[in-house]
């Protein structure tokens, strides 16, 4: 279920479907053994998260299919958030009702304490910012799709420096 909301939150920023299968391939996928998932739950999981990419702004998907159709790319991707909010949570669903009947196919992993979860919060605003920046900007008429590429990319180069992640000694 973790693997959905991520994929689904790195999705609203990466804007490539194949992209985002291949990431959380490399990632979640051996989490999920070293955890003893059943192998087709959790391979089946990044498979079908990467369909999600289509529907979820910023998707390369809908802004080819809004140039060659003459469309707003900005009410296509205003269309696609909830349908694609409502598959992410009825993937969910689903992935909890198949363990729920069958605990075997994932199991319980450690619980998290509440200081553990609020202290992760932090490392989501940043997600949400850059997503409310390019989408918002988006329907709202601020900048074109390519110019929302570029305000997307800013943060994400600027993020490290802020954080103190990267300093330039290290470029």
């Amino acid at each position: 279920m973790a693997t959905v909301a991520g994929a689904t939150a790195f999705k609203a920023i990466c804007g490539s479907s194949p992209a985002t299968a291949a990431t959380f391939a490399s990632v979640a996928v051996p989490e999920m053994d070293r955890y003893h998932y059943d192998k087709k739950l959790s391979t089946g999981i990044v498979a079908t998260v990467g369909t999600l990419g289509i529907l979820i702004p910023p998707s390369v998907t809908l802004i080819v299919f809004g140039i060659i159709t003459e469309q707003s790319i900005g009410k296509l991707f205003l269309a696609g958030i909830v349908p694609g909010l409502m598959i992410a949570f009825f993937f969910i669903c689903i992935i909890y009702g198949w363990c729920r009947i069958n605990p075997a196919l994932g199991p319980r992993g450690e619980r998290s304490t509440w200081k553990q979860r609020f202290s992760s919060l932090p490392d989501v605003f940043w997600v949400a910012l850059i997503f409310v920046m390019v989408v918002g900007g988006l329907m709202q008429g601020f900048f074109t799709p390519t110019e929302a590429g570029s305000i997307g990319r800013s943060p994400c180069s600027c993020c490290p420096f802020l954080r103190g992640i990267l300093i330039l000694e290290d470029i």
